[in-house]
């Protein structure tokens, strides 16, 4: 949900916004085990 939230709110999102949601995803791929 979160790449698709990034995708549609484009070149709108602010750099700090997409970056907090980068991290987000990562951290989620790190705690379920799909690094």
């Amino acid at each position: 949900m979160l790449t698709f939230y990034v995708n549609r709110a484009g070149k709108t999102l602010p750099k700090t916004q997409r970056d907090r949601l980068e991290r987000a995803k990562d951290e989620l791929k790190r705690q379920f085990g799909r690094e």
